[in-house]
């Protein structure tokens, strides 16, 4: 069996949807290797608070103007993302037309 090439490998899951609602490294780090392989990863942060935690956890020397820090930004690129409240009826609905 040949090795994939790279352009092979971004099309694995070029027909898979992932919806992720996670925060931190676990979940979103899984959702980073499915974009790699081509999926579409739709990140589902909760506007309350700023959305994902990470987005703030800056290094000392990081720009203090950019809202995205490295650590958010090495484990969500790739991906979409929505804001959704998921504690109303309205964001719920959105996130279950999405599945």
């Amino acid at each position: 069996m040949n090795p994939l090439t790279r352009s092979q490998d971004r099309s694995l899951f070029s027909n898979l949807i992932v919806l992720e609602l996670a925060s931190v490294l676990a979940g979103p780090a899984v959702g980073m290797f499915f974009a790699e392989l081509g999926a579409t990863v739709i990140k589902v942060e909760n506007p309350a608070g700023g959305g994902d935690v990470t987005r703030s956890w800056k290094l000392p020397g990081e720009a203090a103007g950019n809202d995205i820090s490295a650590y958010f930004a090495s484990v969500n690129w790739g991906k979409r993302s929505i804001a959704l409240d998921l504690t109303v009826p309205k964001g719920r609905a959105v996130v279950c037309d999405l599945v």
